[in-house]
C-alpha cells in the first residue's frame, strides 16, 4: 500500500524518484481574487458631447468577494491588479476623440484614446470600440472607477445582457 505525503512529511516519502502519493486536499495560499465583471444597463448610458463622465456599471456578470458597487471597485485586499475595460458606442461620428481612462482614489490613473473612423465618413455611423487594458497597485483603501470622452455629439455607451458590448473587470494577480 502506498505512503501518503502531507504537509508534515518529508523525502522519506518518495520511493525512487517517484512521489507514491500526495495529499492534495489544502487550499491555495494566493488566488486571483477578489475579481469581477460589470456591464451597463441595456440602454446604455447618455453622454453628453465634450464632457468627462463616470460610467455606470449596473449589472454584475460576477463579483467573487462582493468588492464592487456603485460602479466602483474597491478590493481591500493590498496588491496589483489586472483592468480591462471595452467600451462600445453607438454611432460614433467620424474622425473624432474618444478616451476611456481608469480612475484610481477619484484622479486619472491610466487612459488610452482612439481617433474613430467610420466606413460611411459621416455622423451616425455603425458601432465604434475601444479597449483599456492595465495593471495597478492597490492598497487596502484604494477604489477604482472607470470614466469616458467622447466629441463626437451625445453619445450611447452601449450596454448588453452580457460582455458583447461594454464591461469593466478586474481580478488579483495571484504571487504578484
Amino acid at each position: 500500500m502506498p505512503t501518503l505525503i502531507s504537509g508534515s512529511t518529508g523525502v522519506n516519502k518518495i520511493q525512487d524518484g517517484t512521489i507514491v502519493a500526495a495529499d492534495m486536499s489544502g487550499t491555495l495560499a494566493d488566488q486571483n481574487t477578489p475579481a469581477f465583471m460589470a456591464v451597463p444597463h441595456i440602454g446604455g448610458d447618455y453622454i453628453a458631447s465634450s464632457t468627462w463622465a463616470k460610467v455606470d456599471w449596473t449589472t454584475e456578470v460576477y463579483d467573487t468577494d462582493s468588492k464592487f458597487a456603485s460602479s466602483r471597485f474597491t478590493p481591500t485586499v493590498a496588491g496589483k491588479y489586472h483592468f480591462t475595460c471595452q467600451i462600445m458606442w453607438e454611432q460614433i461620428d467620424d474622425r473624432t476623440n474618444n478616451h476611456i481612462a481608469l480612475y484610481k482614489n477619484g484622479s486619472e490613473y491610466h487612459r488610452v484614446m482612439f481617433y474613430s473612423v467610420n466606413p460611411d465618413g459621416g455622423g451616425g455611423g455603425p458601432l465604434s470600440s475601444a479597449s483599456l487594458d492595465v495593471t495597478a497597485i492597490s492598497d487596502t483603501d484604494d477604489y477604482f472607477e472607470i470614466y469616458v470622452y467622447q466629441s463626437s455629439g451625445g453619445r450611447h455607451v452601449r450596454g448588453t445582457t452580457h460582455s458583447t458590448g461594454s464591461y469593466f473587470s478586474a481580478f488579483k494577480l495571484a504571487g504578484a
